[in-house]
């Protein structure tokens, strides 16, 4: 323990506390189950992790002080007293792990979610690039099927990966929406891929007027 921290300045509280389980006790020294082994245990190992000032968890350490000022304030060092204070420092204990441990899949589950949305949008773009060509669309055709459009094809991706029937449905949309913007007016998009593409929209969070609109100019906007 390094001597400026706090887990060697509440393990040198525990000394008396200790020397006087160990007279009344012998087991002290056999019983590695001893509650007064396992405070001691619990508040040096505890101590020994922390490297640094920074490095201090202030729920752990409050923990730890109201254990070892509970067992300093009986000045008789009953083992009564110690088997309590280890109960409720071990309790405090676990449940802190079990937060932490929870906090550490939420971080790995996030990267993990991070990763495959990004997987997601590569294949999202690279379909798009795919039909496209080297063509250039209309502005609002370009702009919709690039950042609206998308977002529809990452998220079909992302529940059914490449070989769903909602992916290759949409892809096939996808073909007919850039199509429609190097084509005429009689080949605008029909009443049900326009209702499909509405309902796609409204899954990523658009408003419903919202998509009503966005439909509508696709065809508006048709040449």
């Amino acid at each position: 323990l390094r001597r400026t921290s706090p887990g060697n300045a509440l393990t040198d509280k525990l000394f008396l506390p200790m020397l006087l389980s160990a007279v009344r006790d012998p087991g002290f020294f056999t019983n590695r189950e001893h509650p007064a082994r396992e405070l001691l245990d619990a508040v040096s190992l505890s101590g020994a992790r922390w490297l640094a000032e920074d490095d201090l968890d202030p729920q752990w350490l409050g923990l730890l002080q109201r254990a070892v000022t509970s067992v300093q304030n009986d000045k008789e060092g009953s083992p009564e007293s110690i088997a309590e204070s280890n109960r409720t420092l071990q309790s405090g204990l676990q449940t802190l792990l079990r937060k932490s441990e929870m906090a550490e899949r939420r971080q790995v589950e996030a990267a993990r979610g991070r990763e495959r949305l990004a997987i997601a949008r590569m294949c999202a773009g690279d379909a798009i690039s795919a039909l496209l060509g080297d063509r250039s669309l209309p502005e609002f055709h370009d702009v919709f099927i690039h950042h609206a459009w998308a977002d529809v094809l990452s998220l079909t991706y992302l529940r059914g990966g490449d070989e769903s029937d909602a992916w290759r449905e949409l892809v096939g949309i996808t073909s007919d929406i850039i199509e429609t913007g190097f084509a005429d007016a009689s080949n605008n998009l029909s009443s049900a891929h326009l209702a499909r593409i509405g309902a796609a929209l409204e899954q990523v969070g658009y408003h419903s007027d919202d998509s009503a609109a966005i439909t509508r100019e696709l065809n508006a906007e048709a040449f």
